[in-house]
């Protein structure tokens, strides 16, 4: 091991003038260049050790997470080259193009000799993890477009955490490699079949998170097996898995690629709740979704109760009727029949009521929902046949009744993928829109989208 020292210094130290915290401090030797790297520095590290090979662009991203005055493209990449000379990083790059084609190189980083030699200073990995890693870092190439998804979707995560000042540490969340996470090898090893690798996991206090992205080429009987494999993992777990479906090459919402139709297909394609073990959720979808939707798994994921989704449902009931300025209430159904919708199983509406709009009577079964949740689009789908076996029985000299699919906030409910060709009138609304339409002084109409096929909807108002 050529370097003999790595001092970290806890307290305030002066670099150029500038003063700087968590400072490591590698000396120069016959062969490398000595340098200062800041804690940021470390942690990005950490990073592309964990990564193998991490991509130049997320690692520019990194270095400018929560700054208010980002360094340049050039900057950054002058402090990489740095970090090279000095034996921390080894640069990676694509064949520079052929005469006439207009196609930059693309670059990459993996951990150096010294960069290794950090991380066991530091007690971050072994010096058997290290010489291991070592010996392989050679035939390391380029990130496949694959794994560089993976890759910017976990730099996309890491961005909103500083950003909320918050870290995974903070969080009580340890991340691993699909390959390194032991309790999900054991659980693998009992079920008697071939094991299940996720692209990623997150491991939390509450749950295990495993994030497998999906490219859109896999065929619907591997994507199936793949899901039989994740509910035999999670009959040997401790913690509640939640598998997430990540559809889509690129974490751009503007990206042109088919991924609606995707996220929808894979709805349909995996066995009914009912038939799942205990403590087992999946969600699909689309990659540009995926991040906001793991913070929020990190940060406050709890089990749904019947109390809280009734809860939820009924708070848009009650700032509907006072953004409306008492122009739209509700009752309990005067028509006993439409209890009838309310079944003793676990796809029944969360509540059950009759809107009053002015002269109007208008019955609607509310159903509260997660954004990408299976188990919450088969509720959906179920309620909406039975509401319409209702409307066909009973609702011929009565209104008919409508379904109102209730999220918590705007973003979930107005980038939900249903895909749902509605047997009824469907409705998707919000808790965050209402609240903030009620605390307006102006009258303002609970606002909400009808779902008119599986693909489009129309924004529409209550009243």
């Amino acid at each position: 091991m050529e370097i003999r020292e790595s001092l970290f210094i806890s307290g305030v130290f002066l670099l150029g003038g500038i003063q700087m915290e968590n400072v490591y401090v590698m000396k120069s030797t016959s062969r490398y260049t000595g340098i200062h790297l800041t804690e940021r520095e470390f942690e990005i590290i950490k990073y592309i050790h964990d990564f193998s090979v991490f991509p130049a662009g997320n690692i520019h991203r990194l270095f400018n997470s929560g700054h208010k005055k980002p360094r340049s493209k050039y900057a950054i990449s002058m402090r990489l080259g740095k970090l090279v000379k000095s034996g921390i990083l080894v640069q990676l790059k694509t064949d520079f193009p052929k005469q006439g084609e207009n196609r930059p190189p693309q670059y990459a980083y993996r951990l150096g000799s010294r960069g290794f030699d950090l991380l066991i200073q530091e007690k971050v990995i072994t010096q058997k993890h290290a010489e291991r890693r070592k010996k392989y870092g050679p035939q390391l190439k380029m990130p496949t477009p694959h794994n560089k998804t993976v890759n910017t979707i976990f730099t996309e995560l890491v961005e909103r955490l500083i950003g909320s000042e918050e870290s995974f540490k903070s969080l009580q969340c340890q991340y691993y490699r699909g390959d390194q996470h032991e309790e999900i090898s054991y659980a693998n090893s009992q079920t008697g079949y071939s094991p299940v690798i996720p692209d990623w996991i997150f491991d939390t206090k509450d749950q295990i998170i495993c994030l497998e992205l999906d490219t859109g080429r896999q065929i619907n009987s591997i994507i199936k097996t793949k899901f039989d494999r994740y509910q035999r993992l999670a009959r040997y777990l401790k913690k509640p898995l939640v598998v997430v479906f990540s559809v889509g090459l690129s974490t751009l919402a503007n990206d042109d690629s088919p991924k609606e139709k995707r996220v929808g297909s894979l709805k349909q394609l995996f066995s009914e709740h009912t038939d799942w073990p205990e403590k087992f959720e999946v969600f699909v979808l689309p990659s540009h979704r995926t991040t906001d939707f793991l913070y929020k798994m990190l940060k406050n994921r709890a089990t749904v109760t019947n109390l809280h989704a009734k809860g939820v449902t009924n708070s848009w009931l009650n700032f509907s009727r006072l953004a409306s300025k008492q122009k739209v209430s509700y009752r309990m159904a005067q028509n006993e029949n439409l209890n009838r919708l309310l079944f003793q199983d676990t796809y029944t509406l969360d509540f059950i009521t009759e809107l009053l709009l002015e002269d109007k009577i208008i019955p609607i079964g509310l159903l509260y929902m997660e954004e990408g949740s299976v188990r919450s689009y088969q509720k959906a789908r179920t309620n909406m046949k039975r509401i319409q076996t209702w409307n066909t029985q009973f609702g011929s000299h009565k209104p008919s009744v409508s379904l109102f699919l209730v999220y918590n906030q705007t973003s979930n409910a107005s980038n939900e993928i249903l895909a749902l060709q509605p047997a009824c009138r469907t409705f998707i609304v919000n808790v965050e829109e209402v609240i903030a339409a009620a605390k307006s002084k102006e009258q303002m109409f609970p606002p909400m989208v009808e779902i008119l096929t599986q693909y489009t909807k129309k924004p529409c108002k209550l009243l």
